[in-house]
């Protein structure tokens, strides 16, 4: 599958391809300014960089930013538009994904089940806040620290796989079911 990102940020429109892998858009804007003074015609010129954190599209459309460290991997911000079934990563860029940053995926009403990672460490704040058709959270490695999963579907349940450590009946506030089968790739 092949998509394309566009991001309208003022009058400059960024637009990237992807294949399944992170994308990384920048863009350069220059500007030569006159100015006249008592002395004379004086020219400054400007060159700045808009960065956009790099964004990485699922095999099934759902596309996150992230920022990257000289080790690891946190999830910045989805789109709100976000539907259906979500697994996160182990590795982007060869880095581990290790922390979700507090209101990721906040909103996200479309998703209904999401699969964390044995390298995720953190889940910060609210990540999941709003999602309130998210009925299954599937946990491939140990409990990474967390605060309450607020507002998900009234059925939600996290599954995790046999001899997880970290978990208790209830994890973040909502049923736990051991058993899970975890399948990395």
């Amino acid at each position: 599958m092949i998509c394309v990102i566009q991001v309208n940020h003022g009058n400059n429109l960024l637009q990237a391809t992807s294949q399944n892998r992170p994308i990384e858009m920048n863009k350069t804007r220059q500007w030569a300014m006159l100015f006249f003074a008592p002395q004379g015609l004086l020219m400054m010129y400007f060159a700045w960089t808009l960065v956009f954190p790099p964004t990485y599209l699922t095999s099934n459309g759902i596309s996150f930013t992230y920022r990257k460290t000289s080790s690891s991997i946190t999830i910045l911000k989805a789109t709100e538009s976000a539907t259906g079934d979500l697994t996160i990563p182990d590795k982007i860029s060869q880095k581990k994904v290790t922390s979700i940053r507090k209101h990721a995926f906040s909103n996200c009403r479309r998703l209904t089940s999401v699969t964390f990672p044995a390298t995720l460490k953190k889940i910060g704040q609210g990540a999941f806040a709003g999602c309130t058709n998210l009925v299954s959270l599937t946990f491939q490695g140990d409990a990474p620290s967390t605060h309450p999963f607020l507002t998900l579907a009234k059925e939600a349940k996290a599954h995790i796989i046999p001899n997880a450590t970290g978990f208790g009946n209830t994890f973040g506030g909502i049923p736990v079911i051991m058993g899970a089968t975890a399948s990395c790739w």
